[in-house]
């Protein structure tokens, strides 16, 4: 009878350490993400009164399949419905506007990280008050 005790306490044991060192990788990791090799580090978005400074005129060179503000951007895979851009990212977010399937944006803020999504905020580029967040996934960059 004291095997299985010992064992239960062996065991109860093991998994309090495991699930301890969860606990501290998980809060080391913080808001940094590395994808590919490259590091991002997430920044909470700051609300309505958030302002975007384009004083660097200067627009990035797009790699492949890797978002970054600046890039020019157009709505896609909507299979035609058009993409709800939010007051803040997240799905439960305030739509403000729906961009239509193939309409150009730039990319002016993030990334942030909501509802197992990539959000960025955008910006038409022919229209500045047409801004907001939308989901990566329905995003594709364009030269």
């Amino acid at each position: 009878m004291n095997d299985k005790r010992d064992l239960l306490i062996a065991s109860l044991v093991v998994s309090i350490v495991i699930l301890m060192l969860f606990v501290f990788m998980f809060t080391q990791i913080g808001n940094n993400i590395v994808v590919n090799d490259i590091s991002l580090e997430v920044t909470p978005f700051s609300g309505q009164n958030a302002e975007y400074d384009n004083s660097n005129t200067e627009i990035p060179t797009p790699i492949p399949g890797v978002f970054a503000a600046g890039y020019t951007v157009k709505i896609f895979n909507t299979g035609g419905d058009g993409l709800r851009i939010r007051l803040e990212p997240g799905l439960n977010s305030q739509p403000l506007f729906l961009g239509v399937e193939g309409e150009e944006f730039r990319i002016i803020e993030g990334p942030n990280i909501s509802d197992n999504k990539v959000w960025w905020m955008i910006e038409a580029a022919n229209d500045p008050s047409r801004a907001g967040w939308a989901a990566q996934d329905y995003l594709m960059i364009i030269n």
